[in-house]
């Protein structure tokens, strides 16, 4: 694959296998491209034909004895004149020619030095256009976030910077850190969370309205039921209270927030195994939110006064 790329153009990632073409205008590219030599063929046209020596030995042997259909050929052909002799047979093969691309393209008379002033304009601005919708996939490529967790992480992110514009923090305020860091990750949990109980509910609701489920099973999977409808209850109340526009963060509670957090854990515990990716945002919150910060303090020097009373 080539990418065209203007002169000065800045290097694009996550692109392999690419070899990057820079060009100034239309006839730049065309001197880039087009002018190319094809690799030159080692054989020769003239070459004899190849025969094995395992061969060529038992065609010697075959000749040095001679059978009674070869005397007797040999002798009617001295008794003909030369003018009749049969002539040989053309064993030659055509070897095929390398392609010349000089000629080639001189043939489909692509050269832009005979084009129009006009001609030359319209390219450039097809090579514009070509140039500026392939940076436009590369921007939306970047900037795609894939579904399910990562979505749900890059938008709560999101929604807590937002909102920490707003909110009037005191001076070296712990819990402004806690807010933009690992409290969006303890939403990423809690989304999850609801995603997971709501399947599982579905699940069960599906099979307690299945006619083949036996009827001792009924009272469990209602009993299921009822349960899954209180945890979704308790996730969209702790949703609702840890939410970026929620007022229990302006009274910057860690301890209120240490709470919440136990809660999380027991509803996770609830859906185990866990994802892989949602390991990364519990990691985070447990960090910033539980545990304990450790201050290191700088030792300071000991004063050494053992010389002072000598000298007084």
């Amino acid at each position: 694959m080539i990418l065209l790329s203007a002169a000065g153009a800045p290097e694009p990632r996550g692109l392999q296998g690419v070899r990057r073409v820079f060009f100034k205008d239309a006839d730049d590219i065309r001197r880039k491209l087009v002018h190319s030599t094809a690799p030159t063929s080692a054989l020769r046209a003239s070459a004899s034909t190849f025969v094995p020596t395992a061969l060529t030995q038992d065609k010697d042997k075959r000749a040095d004895t001679p059978t009674q259909a070869t005397v007797s050929t040999a002798t009617a052909q001295e008794d003909e004149p030369e003018d009749d002799l049969v002539p040989d047979v053309e064993t030659d093969q055509e070897v095929e020619k390398p392609v010349d691309v000089e000629s080639l393209m001189e043939s489909l008379n692509t050269s832009s030095g005979s084009l129009s002033e006009e001609a030359l304009a319209a390219r450039e601005r097809a090579a514009k256009i070509f140039q500026k919708a392939f940076r436009s996939m590369l921007r939306r490529k970047s900037q795609f976030v894939r579904p399910g967790i990562p979505t749900s992480r890059a938008k709560q992110i999101a929604a807590f910077l937002e909102a920490a514009k707003a909110i009037q923090w005191p001076p070296k305020s712990y819990y402004r850190f806690v807010y933009s860091g690992p409290l969006p990750h303890l939403l990423v949990c809690l989304e999850w969370l609801l995603s997971a109980a709501m399947a599982r509910k579905t699940k069960v609701k599906k099979r307690a309205t299945d006619k083949t489920t036996k009827h001792e099973d009924l009272d469990e999977l209602f009993e299921q039921q009822t349960k899954l409808s209180g945890t979704v209850k308790q996730i969209n109340a702790l949703r609702e209270a840890l939410k970026a526009e929620s007022d229990v963060h302006l009274r910057l509670d860690l301890e209120k927030l240490k709470t919440y957090v136990q809660q999380v854990a027991e509803l996770l515990k609830q859906f185990s195994p866990l994802p892989g990716e949602l390991s990364f945002d519990i990691e985070i919150v447990y960090k910033g939110i539980v545990e304990e910060r450790v201050q290191v303090k700088a030792e300071k020097p000991v004063l050494n006064v053992e010389d002072i009373g000598d000298d007084l």
